[in-house]
């Protein structure tokens, strides 16, 4: 109802099936400037108060888990069973919210303590824990940003990688460490899990990374520590947001189910590049073009990217727009001397790698050309991810989900141009053009532009794939939670146990 200044979402008359929860997300129309808000609605929280807004829709969607404590982590605003210290600071969230999470500054007088309920406390069954978290570059020593007393802790090590260890009576303790260095500057979903027999399992984006295994646990009285790690050693360094602790071990599903992303709509094109050109809606399919090898992708996956040689590249049909959002995460390894495209459309639009190392999106109407350029200057060997958005509004620029630059307005809509799309830079008669070589992973098309909001629910996909056009759950319904419709239900078909 946005009649009411304050709208409300109530439980009062709603019973939660057990072991269930009910997250309500309000996403506000593309035109409208509030952003996105979640609620978690459980025993403990029964009403979700969104902001004012003009228009807009209220997500629900039911979570097979209850968290036996959340905490939003609102900035340096006071809530029950919390304790953070001086030296946090408030932050922006994953949705870009100003002081709506928490920053740690590697410092014991920032850690944070989250208390849990005295008779849940000493859990000698699985537990769980869930967050987001935004990591700085390494220290010189292991830090822990979240972790609990002597029973375990989530490590974040020297190397860049997660490490996640339950302690056992006998010493021989469970340690799940992630295969890969986890992308800094970037929101990630990590979940851990301490089941009773002593197995650790490890989550980032909801997909599983490690496991291991003991043959006890030790349960313990102590609250969560966020920040500091065994005997308050090893402050972490870096953002941290919504918090929940659950009295079970859960499964793959119900993390996943709790890590989920939402799609903000299917891109027009989608390359993976996992070792070839397809498009993964199978309309803009290309071809490669000299030295093209396959590399670990941005998530480690083994041939999940494409690295280009000198001059080459990868050609894909072109499609005519007029508003553009183009995105790719990039791994530059050699520096050319000129400035050097490397994901464009002829004279429509261009993403450039620049000769100083900074990045720039141009793009062309019929009486010229306008420039967005980062200010940052980008290390070499590093996945990046980087956007740009084009209409007759604006060209702006976004590296790792942070809006860049933007430039003044086009006189007309975007140039229409013949031009294939081409990833990578060829081998052209220009002078430095082909001295250009790296990794590119994930591109995408939109024929729109997205909001900061929406790029960075992009980048945070990772290395995730496309994203996606529907989803049916087929609980009963042919009911599809992307598009919002119901297919029809032919026959007379019965319900079973699932997966």
């Amino acid at each position: 109802d946005n009649t009411q200044s304050t709208p409300q979402l109530s439980l009062q008359t709603l019973q939660l099936a057990s072991g269930h929860s009910l997250r309500a997300i309000y996403y506000p129309d593309q035109t409208d400037d509030a952003q996105p808000v979640m609620y978690l609605l459980n025993s403990e929280t029964e009403v979700a108060q969104f902001p004012a807004f003009s228009a807009g829709e209220i997500v629900l969607q039911f979570v097979p888990a209850i968290p036996v404590r959340s905490w939003a982590l609102d900035g340096m605003t006071p809530a029950p069973h919390q304790t953070l210290g001086a030296g946090a600071t408030a932050t922006a969230d994953r949705f870009l919210t100003v002081g709506s999470a928490i920053h740690l500054s590697g410092v014991a007088s920032s850690d944070a303590q989250l208390d849990l309920p005295a008779e849940l406390a000493l859990n000698s069954q699985g537990e769980s824990v869930l967050a987001w978290i935004k990591f700085g570059t390494p220290g010189s020593g292991s830090s822990y940003p979240v972790s609990r007393g002597a029973s375990w802790y989530l490590e974040y090590t020297t190397k860049g990688t997660l490490l996640f260890r339950c302690f056992s009576p006998e010493g021989w303790n469970a340690t799940a460490e992630g295969p890969t260095v986890v992308p800094q500057s970037v929101w990630l979903h990590v979940g851990v899990t301490c089941s009773a027999p002593g197995s650790a399992r490890l989550y980032i984006n909801g997909n599983l990374q490690a496991t291991a295994t003991a043959s006890s646990r030790i349960p313990s009285t102590e609250p969560l520590t966020l920040g500091g790690g065994v005997d308050g050693s090893g402050h972490f360094s870096g953002d941290i947001d919504d918090v929940s602790w659950f009295n079970a071990d859960l499964d793959v599903k119900q993390v996943r189910e709790l890590a989920g992303f939402r799609s903000y709509g299917t891109p027009v094109a989608h390359w993976a590049l996992d070792g070839d050109a397809a498009d993964s809606g199978g309309l803009f399919n290309g071809t490669l073009h000299g030295a093209v090898t396959t590399v670990a992708g941005l998530d480690g996956t083994a041939q999940g990217a494409l690295h280009l040689g000198r001059g080459a590249h990868a050609v894909f049909p072109g499609v005519n727009m007029t508003a553009v959002s183009a995105a790719a995460w990039v791994s530059v390894g050699t520096a050319p001397s000129e400035d050097t495209p490397i994901l464009c459309k002829g004279t429509s639009w261009c993403l450039y790698w620049l000769a100083t190392r900074h990045l720039r999106f141009t793009c062309w109407d019929l009486l010229g050309a306008r420039h967005a350029t980062s200010d940052a200057i980008q290390s070499l060997d590093t996945w990046f991810h980087v956007a740009g958005t084009c209409d007759q509004a604006e060209v702006a620029l976004f590296v790792n989900g942070v809006r860049q630059a933007a430039s003044a307005a086009l006189q007309s809509t975007p140039r229409q141009v013949a031009n294939s799309v081409i990833v990578g830079c060829p081998d052209t008669a220009i002078a430095g053009w082909n001295e250009w070589t790296g990794a590119m992973d994930e591109v995408t098309l939109y024929d729109a532009v997205l909001t900061a909001v929406q790029i960075q629910t992009l980048q945070n996909l990772v290395d995730g794939g496309p994203l996606l056009a529907g989803s049916w759950a087929l609980d009963g319904t042919a009911y599809d939670s992307i598009t919002g419709t119901t297919g029809t239900v032919v026959g007379s078909p019965s319900l079973v146990t699932d997966h």
